[in-house]
């Protein structure tokens, strides 16, 4: 299986990892750069991208950044790669739905651009490098930018969803509360019929002893009796 080293070789290839990070993926959006140019110079760059950002708006913005910043570059190679984990980004720029991202892209129409798409969290070290990068630009002073549609669908999908898990969670507890409430009735039940049951087995206990002592009484009482006739037949 062909490696990144194989495919785009660092002496032949400028290489530009992208990656963005938004919380709870639609708000404090930050987009991470790291370029590697052929004569082993390095670029880091850490952006905020806006308070109300998706995560698919800040990897669209990461690319279009390090595209403008590379245009303003002298390159060093003819040949420019962009890894990204953004598939949908990358599935969006060739259906030519990221107007601004073509357009980013149209600038470096002098060199040859490769968009590769790369998979995420599989300890790449340039990605980890861009992953990290986002994520401080996520926490930097955010910029007051319009909405899209599509954040403002995000959004709205993902308190939506929120909601019906806050919901869930409240019918999952008061199911809960009312099972244990049921659970401590059934064991209040138990316990009093145990109770019920062991002070009727004391009472037929103390019956049967009460019984037990009464016929013990009156077989002594008859032997007794029967004792006095016999003395006084004798006499």
């Amino acid at each position: 299986m062909a490696t990144i080293e194989d495919l785009y070789p660092v002496e032949a290839w400028t290489r530009i990892y992208t990656d963005g990070s938004a919380t709870n993926a639609i708000q404090n959006g930050g987009a991470g750069i790291y370029i590697q140019y052929p004569n082993a110079e390095k670029d880091t760059i850490s952006i905020p991208t806006g308070i109300h950002c998706s995560n698919y708006e800040a990897e669209a913005c990461a690319i279009i950044e390090a595209a403008t910043h590379l245009a303003e570059k002298t390159p060093q190679t003819n040949q420019v790669v962009f890894l990204t984990d953004a598939l949908s980004v990358l599935q969006a720029s060739e259906n030519g739905k990221l107007a601004k991202l073509t357009t980013a892209l149209g600038q470096l129409n002098y060199l040859r651009i490769v968009l590769q798409w790369i998979p995420s969290h599989c300890k790449i070290p340039g990605n980890e490098k861009a992953d990290s990068l986002a994520k401080q630009g996520a926490e930097k002073l955010q910029p007051d930018r319009p909405i899209t549609f599509q954040e403002l669908k995000a959004i709205k999908k993902k308190k939506k969803k929120k909601k019906k898990k806050k919901k869930k969670k409240k019918k999952k507890k008061k199911k809960k509360k009312k099972k244990k409430k049921k659970k401590k009735k059934k064991k209040k039940k138990k316990k009093k019929k145990k109770k019920k049951k062991k002070k009727k087995k004391k009472k037929k206990k103390k019956k049967k002893k009460k019984k037990k002592k009464k016929k013990k009484k009156k077989k002594k009482k008859k032997m007794k009796a029967s004792l006095t006739n016999v003395s006084s037949r004798i006499r």
